[in-house]
């Protein structure tokens, strides 16, 4: 009966929202698309045996029509002879009963009130409603009708996609207190987008000025129009300077401060649900690459001082099967040790800078410790990195704990398949984007842009096409592992790129050079100054060791070296003497300066730049 059109649950009357602009070319042209799309459908499936009696009912909605066309309101396009297929189109807005079996009625109303006007007297008898539109109308068509006791409010062409246990008589919600009805059907991102623009424009005093000089959002070419979410905007309309961001009173949720390493923390706010959300995703990154039940793993993240990552790590690691150990990095790192010992701990999370730190300190002790996967998040981890860890943790497993920023919550994952910056989008929390950062268009899939986020189910601080700050672009090809989840790649900081002496340099790549001399550690700064005319360039590490300072002078050669291997328009711009060879400046372990909330060095200090 679904193919055949013979169930009661069926389309009787087909109704269009048109105004009278160009109304007749419309109909016109769905006439001549309609024929062409009953043609192809009777091909491919032709209609199955009807009855003498349902013969007669289709011909006589047929011939009804042609009296009403003869008299110009009407149009009755159909398979004649054969019974196949029927649409009339009646210019009397009034709901008409279909024969059924391929037989289709057309009306237009100029708004959904004369529609409403139509159906009233049907109140009670109509069940079901398809729908047409993006998830703004269909929720404007559901509030404007429910009140008729419509049983149930679907996308057009899924009326009999019903679940068991459906509303099935229009009279059946008329026997409850309450009328419950749903817009059926699964919503997608690009409805999730519209709706949460719409919600955000309405509820939000920031965002109200932000799309002041933007018209409404129906489409993705419409949302492409938006202006990008900054960094400073989120600075300057969150607490305590304002809470203009926030589309409700804060209430039952959690602040935290988001800065990065620029030293200066902006403020974020989850309410609990968006929070509980945010920590099973988590605990979903973190299986996906690879922690189980057999795992013990201690959080190494630093606590406290509004710093998001102990709090939220030790809440998702609660949602997984492993066991935890909350150290944090606060204490002595010999009792760090000490802990992970005493629990036989097997896995570790934390800052990619501490966790070398803790790997360094155990490879001077010459401490055996059974560490067979890290899980790291927050700052950059290059090839060297790793080699480094596998070096002093042989056959561990190095995986990202999770692409992931305080204001957008988790944005990726990588499985099993996955390592350095690739990971799964979570497709059905975050929407991005790869755009070039001088046009702020687009770029074509699977090119290098700078990646936006939209957040799909963060309501209280919404944060819509907001810079990250990182580079990336579309994988491809399908993961291996088999997941339906787009793959994306990290490729890096827009910031990282230093412009200096007329070389481009990367401080991962700077990181990777400082990774091939043994005896440095992986905490290092870039520091830049213009001295007369020219810029100075200072590369700040701090040694592993203090015993290895007697070697400094032999230790800068080797850098020296690693650097103009890693970083070539570095050594083309000393040998064209635009730039002077850099100064490296090799510091005693704790030596430079950490952002005391974070942890984390501030990796660039550009004294060119005047605040």
């Amino acid at each position: 009966c679904m193919w055949d059109q013979s169930a009661c649950s069926n389309m009787h009357t087909l109704y269009l929202v048109l105004g009278e602009k160009n109304k007749d070319k419309l109909l016109k042209k769905l006439f001549e698309k309609l024929s062409q799309e009953f043609e192809y459908f009777q091909k491919k499936l032709p209609q199955g045996k009807i009855s003498d009696d349902e013969k007669v009912e289709i011909t006589k909605a047929r011939e009804i029509g042609k009296i009403d066309m003869a008299m110009d309101k009407a149009n009755v396009i159909s398979s004649f002879p054969t019974s196949h297929w029927t649409f009339i189109y009646e210019k009397d807005p009034s709901y008409r009963v279909s024969p059924l079996n391929r037989v289709l009625y057309i009306k237009t109303v100029k708004n959904l009130d004369e529609l409403k006007s139509n159906l009233y007297q049907l109140k009670g008898y109509l069940q079901t409603v398809a729908i047409a539109g993006n998830i703004l109308e269909k929720k404007q068509v559901m509030e404007k009708f429910y009140d008729l006791e419509l049983a149930r409010f679907v996308s057009l062409g899924s009326m009999l996609d019903g679940k068991t246990g459906s509303p099935h008589d229009g009279i059946f919600p008329m026997m409850n207190l309450v009328n419950w009805v749903s817009l059926e059907g699964r919503t997608d991102n690009k409805d999730k987008l519209i709706e949460i623009v719409k919600f955000a424009r309405e509820k939000s005093a920031f965002y109200k000025r932000h799309y002041s000089k933007v018209g409404d959002v129906l489409s993705l070419n419409d949302f492409e129009k938006l202006p990008f979410l900054e960094k400073s905007h989120v600075l300057e309309n969150t607490p305590p300077e304002s809470a203009d961001l926030l589309t409700a009173k804060a209430r039952r949720g959690i602040y935290f401060a988001s800065g990065g390493s620029t030293g200066q923390p902006k403020y974020v706010f989850y309410d609990q649900h968006e929070y509980e959300h945010t920590c099973r995703m988590l605990a979903h990154a973190y299986e996906a690459g690879g922690l189980n039940e057999n795992d013990v793993i201690a959080n190494l993240f630093v606590a406290g001082n509004l710093w998001s990552s102990w709090l939220s790590v030790e809440k998702a690691i609660a949602y997984t099967k492993a066991i935890s150990v909350p150290t944090g990095s606060n204490l002595p790192i010999e009792n760090i040790v000490r802990y992970l010992k005493d629990f036989n701990v097997n896995s570790i999370i934390g800052l990619p800078s501490f966790l070398a730190k803790l790997a360094e300190y155990i490879e001077e002790k010459g401490i055996k410790m059974p560490i067979k996967k890290i899980f790291y998040g927050g700052e950059y981890v290059g090839d060297e990195m790793v080699s480094f860890f596998k070096r002093v943790f042989p056959n561990c497993l190095v995986k990202s704990a999770g692409y992931a920023t305080a204001d957008a919550g988790v944005i990726g994952f990588q499985c099993d398949k996955l390592d350095k910056g690739r990971h799964h989008l979570f497709a059905y929390s975050q929407f991005i984007e790869f755009v070039d950062s001088k046009t702020k268009k687009p770029v074509k899939r699977g090119e290098i842009g700078e990646l936006i986020v939209t957040s799909l189910n963060k309501k209280y601080m919404p944060i819509i096409r907001y810079r990250v700050g990182d580079l990336g672009r579309w994988v491809l090809e399908p993961c291996p592992c088999g997941r339906k989840e787009p793959v994306f790649e990290i490729l890096g900081r827009c910031d990282d790129r230093i412009h200096v002496g007329g070389a481009h340099l990367f401080v991962n790549d700077i990181q990777n050079a400082i990774g091939k001399v043994p005896e440095l550690s992986f905490n290092f700064q870039v520091v830049i100054e213009k001295v007369s005319h020219k810029d100075k360039l200072e590369i700040k590490v701090e040694l592993k060791n203090d015993k290895y300072k007697k070697d400094i002078e032999k230790i800068e050669n080797k850098l020296y070296e690693a650097l103009y291997e890693y970083c070539e328009d570095l050594k083309e711009s000393v040998k064209m003497n635009w730039l002077d060879r850099p100064k490296i400046t090799l510091l005693s372990p704790n030596s430079i300066e950490r952002i005391k909330r974070t942890g984390k060095i501030s990796r660039v200090i550009d004294k060119r730049i005047k605040l």
